[in-house]
């Protein structure tokens, strides 16, 4: 039997990203993300939420995107894969590791913009479900928690 580790999350940016180098000298950037689920009270009939914060890290050529393009609150799709990785304390976490990185905040720019700033992600990203996508997160984004 074939096993699979991967993670598609759309959500907010914590807090501002943040540039690291691993112990062979490396850059990469980490990062937290909030999702959130809503649900009805069967018993209460009241609406319930839950907020759900994930770390994400990227290396190589999502530093410099990560680093230039996002910024505490901006929404963003991630594809990725969970790993447990150890703190300095002997801990573990579940991290998620991003394999493409995409900045959706652009349904707040003007249209203009908007294609520019579009245009720039994908073509750094070579995403080629672009237009699939810009139809999912519109309006999944509404639920998504700011910061």
């Amino acid at each position: 039997m074939q096993t699979l580790n991967e993670v598609n999350l759309i959500g907010r940016l914590g807090k501002d990203p943040e540039l690291k180098t691993t112990t062979l000298g490396d850059p990469y950037v980490s990062f937290s993300v909030a999702t959130k689920e809503t649900w009805k009270d069967k018993i209460t009939q009241e609406k319930r939420e839950i907020v759900e914060w994930h770390n994400v890290v990227g290396f190589k050529h999502l530093v410099d995107i990560v680093m230039a393009l996002l910024k505490k609150g901006s929404a963003v799709y991630i594809k990725g894969k969970i790993k447990s990785l150890k703190n300095q304390d002997g801990s573990t976490r579940n991290t998620i590791i991003a394999q493409s990185i995409i900045d959706i905040t652009t349904r707040n720019l003007t249209n203009s913009d908007k294609d520019k700033k579009i245009e720039k992600i994908y073509r750094t990203q070579d995403y080629s479900g672009e237009e699939d996508l810009k139809g999912i997160v519109s309006s999944v984004l509404d639920d998504v928690p700011l910061p």
